[in-house]
């Protein structure tokens, strides 16, 4: 099994792409509601990061209910 080459975090203490699992862990552990991924390439990670601003601005988040989609306000 190969090992990630990166990380990315678009929720946590910290968000950005992270070169070793001990610093992705910084950002992300007790973090309520982190959000984070391992990637075999940074272009992945830049990607997925990219797709997870999006679909924040877009306002979607994931209920206790198990709902994903725009946010109910």
């Amino acid at each position: 099994m190969s090992r990630f080459k990166c990380y990315g975090v678009s929720k946590g203490r910290g968000v950005g792409i992270f070169g070793t699992w001990k610093e992705c862990q910084e950002m992300v552990k007790d973090f309520p509601g982190a959000r984070f991924r391992g990637f075999y390439s940074r272009a992945d990670a830049e990607s997925w990061l990219s797709r997870e601003g999006e679909r924040e601005k877009a306002g979607y988040c994931r209920h206790a209910d198990g709902y994903a989609g725009p946010s109910r306000k």
